[in-house]
C-alpha cells in the first residue's frame, strides 16, 4: 500500500511538473504576443499620424500656390 501511495506521489509530481512547465510556456508565449500586439498598435498609429501630416502639408502647399 505504501509502495503505491509513494508511486501516485511521484507520478502525481511529474503530472504537476509538466503543468507547471506548460503553463510558462504559456506564459511566455502570452507575453511576447501582447508585445507584437503593441508594437502593430504603435505603427498603425505612427502611420496614421504620418498620413495627417502629409495631408496637411499638401494642404498648405495648395492653398500657397491659390495666392
Amino acid at each position: 500500500v505504501l509502495k503505491k501511495a509513494q508511486e501516485a506521489e511521484e507520478k502525481a509530481k511529474e503530472v504537476m511538473l509538466k503543468a507547471s512547465q506548460d503553463f510558462k510556456a504559456l506564459e511566455k508565449h502570452k507575453e511576447k504576443w501582447a508585445k507584437e500586439e503593441k508594437k502593430k498598435a504603435e505603427h498603425a498609429e505612427e502611420a496614421e499620424a504620418e498620413d495627417i501630416s502629409q495631408a496637411q502639408y499638401f494642404t498648405r502647399q495648395q492653398e500657397m500656390k491659390k495666392e
